[in-house]
């Protein structure tokens, strides 16, 4: 399902009263290691009977401040089975 309306998922995205299983916030983590890990979302998503996760960067976690981020995406082909950011 396309999202067609960025802003306002954002908008709604904030407005959760925390992180959960489905939803994670992040501010400049481009650590692969803990991206691989929170990309268990989707896992989650479906336990908790919601149809997709989301991860957000540019967010600080407890302020919800938009903060913006630095990491970028990655230019060439990533290996197989996985997918540059």
């Amino acid at each position: 399902m396309a999202i067609s309306d960025p802003k306002a998922l954002l908008r709604r995205l904030l407005q959760e009263p925390h992180e959960g299983t489905w939803l994670e916030f992040k501010h400049n983590n481009c650590d692969p290691g803990l991206i691989g890990s929170t990309s268990a979302c989707a896992n989650a998503a479906m336990l908790a009977d919601r149809d997709r996760a989301f991860i957000v960067w540019g967010i600080e976690n407890e302020t919800r401040k938009r903060l913006g981020t630095t990491v970028t995406r990655r230019s060439g082909s990533p290996k197989p089975g996985a997918r540059s950011i």
